[in-house]
């Protein structure tokens, strides 16, 4: 029997019998064998039904709380961490650097001609090459990193203590092995690349003109021709 239920047990044995000694006390003579005998008893036999009951009501709403947390937190299909937590995270991130004085990047990452996936391979196929790319980038960020679906075939990389030039190389390697990195469907390997843009923290600057500058060397990767790195800083 759990803890918790032999002390509401106990808990409400002692109840029952100081309830009965009062009664009994008050009709003016002390309580029988058969009085005492249902205050132990009559607690004994309900007291473990109702904690066991209790307790497990608590686990149903902890479960309940976790599977909320995670819907809020994590994206359904990937299961990375969806845009609106990542936001949360980064701007947490980004005080934290200002006020302890460390760099901070954050880099965006698009999958090149994702749209031709869907339409020669299919949707299942599209969720596919999404599903194995954000595993693969997870496992490549460092312990520190948030890595995020920031939505649709787009995603970002939080980077703690990442100054430009680190940012940089980690972003560089990371291109290079998506690049060699194949999802195979139905015994057909399809390879992706991926255009990235990086940015740098500046002394402070907001969250939104992080992101800003981000997304601009975002685009200027792809204008330059798709799986490459641009920075903010070039």
């Amino acid at each position: 029997m759990p803890t918790a239920c032999v002390l509401i047990t106990l808990a409400s044995i002692l109840s029952s019998l100081a309830i009965t000694y009062f009664i009994s006390i008050q009709l003016g003579r002390p309580p029988g064998f058969v009085s005492l005998l249902i205050a132990i008893v009559a607690p004994s036999v309900i007291a473990p039904i109702f904690s066991y009951s209790l307790l497990s009501t608590i686990k149903k709403l902890a479960l309940a709380e976790r599977k909320l947390h995670k819907l809020s937190t994590i994206d359904d299909l990937t299961q990375v961490y969806n845009r609106r937590h990542i936001l949360e995270l980064a701007e947490a991130e980004r005080v934290k650097a200002l006020q302890q004085g460390y760099p901070l990047s954050l880099a965006l990452l698009d999958i090149d001609l994702f749209k031709k996936v869907n339409d020669i391979h299919g949707h299942a196929a599209g969720d596919k090459v999404l599903q194995q790319f954000a595993a693969l980038c997870q496992r490549h960020c460092r312990g520190i990193d948030h890595f995020a679906r920031y939505g649709g075939d787009e995603f970002i990389i939080v980077m703690p203590k990442a100054g430009p030039e680190h940012a940089r190389e980690f972003v560089s390697r990371l291109r290079q092995i998506i690049a060699n990195s194949a999802v195979s469907i139905n015994d057909v390997n399809i390879f992706s690349t991926v255009s990235i843009g990086v940015a740098t923290l500046e002394a402070s600057e907001n969250l939104e003109a992080l992101l800003l500058r981000t997304d601009r060397a975002l685009f200027q990767a792809k204008y330059k021709g798709k799986n490459t790195v641009a920075c903010a800083a070039d």
